[in-house]
């Protein structure tokens, strides 16, 4: 009996020193625990900025949309009816940018022709001419840039790529009572809508400081100038008979919520001076990359928060052709930072190919590249 009593007790002791290790192993898995859960919290904290799952991509614009609320014409200038149709007519061109026949279609269907159809075949034009300009460039001054880089000519169209689909040649559009004229080195506003300002707008040639009603607000170009200063980079094959032409630049139309961030690549050949001439092939990598947007107007309440993260790209990207000219980010009114100014914003590199042979040009930060 007595052996069986010890038994019982011996038993209860092992369960009881079973539940106490119990106890203690639950004990030392939850301090485990917190102390993984604290150690990645503070990891997530540093990286919680870098997760895909926090992007709000913008709002895909059908082509049906579009054409439910495309612009009135008026008097051979696109009249959008506030900013937020104007941004989501953007939001469209950057998405169908690729497709520049699709985008002269719609504005043929309104019996308009934008700056950018103008400044396409002006390049046409002059690439048989084998010469820094040609007279069809010379019969629209309002439409052409001459930039002076290294040495040789470059045609500039005087918008941003994205503006110059809804330009008429002379720069000109109107957003809600806003009427806009983009030129190279300042953007025009006429504040209260009166089109009688309109001449007044085409004659101006530096800062606006004499008419109250129409503001003047320098471009990325001025800035550059400023600086001494220009946004293209390049870069000589063997034997210094061509090279690769590279350039980033960013703007964006005041009061409108739209900002754009535009990539461009080239090649040239030396007949005399540089002039354009495409080489075998062009590529223009971007690596993935990240950076804060913070948005301002109605943008913000569309977002739902003042801060946005944008995930740029996923992975690589590689644009190729002969020459290449896009906006590359539409992210909208804001201003950006990158988060880590060392590796986080997207690197872009520009490649060139000539007989074998391969060049590069590298943006370490797309962004700040471009200004």
């Amino acid at each position: 009996m007595f052996i069986f009593a010890s038994l019982i007790n011996l038993k209860k002791l092992n369960d009881m020193r079973r539940i106490d290790l119990l106890k203690f192993a639950i004990c030392v898995m939850a301090v485990c625990a917190l102390a993984m859960f604290n150690s990645g919290c503070e990891k997530e904290n540093l990286n919680d900025l870098k997760q895909p799952t926090s992007v709000k991509k913008p709002r895909v614009i059908s082509d049906d949309e579009i054409m439910k609320d495309l612009p009135e014409v008026k008097d051979g200038r696109l009249v959008f009816k506030d900013s937020v149709s104007f941004a989501n007519y953007v939001q469209w061109l950057f998405d169908n940018q690729d497709n520049a026949e699709k985008i002269y279609e719609v504005n043929a269907s309104m019996g308009f022709v934008c700056m950018h159809e103008i400044y396409d075949r002006g390049l046409e034009l002059l690439l048989e001419s084998e010469s820094a300009t040609c007279p069809y460039i010379e019969e629209h001054p309002t439409v052409f840039h001459a930039s002076e880089v290294d040495g040789s000519i470059i045609q500039d169209l005087q918008a941003l790529d994205l503006v110059g689909y809804v330009a008429n040649e002379y720069g000109v559009f109107q957003v809600g009572k806003i009427i806009y004229r983009s030129t190279y080195d300042y953007t025009y506003c006429i504040t209260n809508s009166d089109e009688s300002k309109i001449q007044a707008l085409l004659n101006l040639k530096g800062e606006n400081t004499s008419d109250p009603f129409i503001l003047s607000y320098p471009t990325f170009f001025k800035h550059a100038q400023t600086r001494n200063v220009n946004s293209y980079r390049t870069v000589c094959f063997p034997g210094e008979k061509w090279r690769l032409v590279a350039r980033l630049k960013g703007g964006y139309v005041p009061e409108a919520n739209v900002s754009l961030y535009e990539e461009e690549a080239d090649g040239q050949r030396k007949i005399g001076g540089w002039v354009g001439w495409a080489l075998d092939s062009i590529k223009i990598v971007s690596d993935y990359g990240h950076y804060n947007w913070y948005y301002t107007g109605p943008q913000a309440q569309q977002y739902g928060t003042d801060l946005h993260l944008v995930i740029l790209l996923a992975g690589k990207i590689v644009s190729t052709g002969q020459k290449i000219k896009r906006i590359f980010a539409n992210p909208g009114t804001g201003s950006y930072k990158c988060i880590d100014e060392a590796s986080s914003c997207v690197k872009k590199t520009f490649l060139g190919y000539k007989d074998g042979n391969t060049r590069s040009i590298v943006y370490t930060n797309a962004f700040t590249g471009a200004y």
